[in-house]
């Protein structure tokens, strides 16, 4: 994705305020949601490349859902900041759920073909990706991206 051109900006409106304000909102928007899309894709198309070398492994790809991780401490107003963290985000055990469940539970062991290639979000829930993320040719892509780099600079 070209940034210097999304939504029509070009790099010389980084100058101008407003427009960056316009940018920045576009990328706490967007980079969730491409992370969420890349890391779907790519866990579906390892899963794909395990299951044709045989590899007895069951790839997921997970949302722990919002957690209090402390860095309220980090933030302007700390009490204030924890209080309401508190009351909103989970705690980080109740966080780690999810992520258990994907690697621990003994639901994935006994049926691991339900699993393969998923995606769970909190609690443990089974959740259909978007027709995106299902898409083979973009995860081929994605795979394909991945290699090229990581042997561009010698891995």
């Amino acid at each position: 994705m070209n940034v210097g051109k999304l939504y029509g900006l070009q790099c010389h409106d980084m100058v101008n305020p407003i427009m960056c304000h316009q940018f920045l909102a576009i990328i706490l928007i967007l980079c969730p949601a491409l992370t969420k899309l890349a890391n779907v894709l790519w866990t579906r198309e390892l899963q794909k490349h395990l299951d044709s070398d045989n590899i007895p492994i069951t790839a997921i790809t997970l949302h722990p859902g919002t957690v209090n991780t402390s860095i309220s401490d980090r933030l302007p107003f700390p009490r204030a900041s924890r209080w309401l963290m508190n009351l909103f985000l989970a705690m980080p055990d109740r966080g780690a759920f999810t992520s258990l469940i994907a690697a621990a539970s003994p639901a994935v062991r006994a049926d691991p073909q339900k699993y393969k290639g998923v995606y769970l979000q909190p609690v443990g829930e089974l959740v259909e990706p978007s027709e995106q993320a299902k898409d083979p040719k973009l995860a081929e892509e994605l795979w394909r991206t991945t290699e090229n780099y990581l042997e561009g600079i010698g891995l």
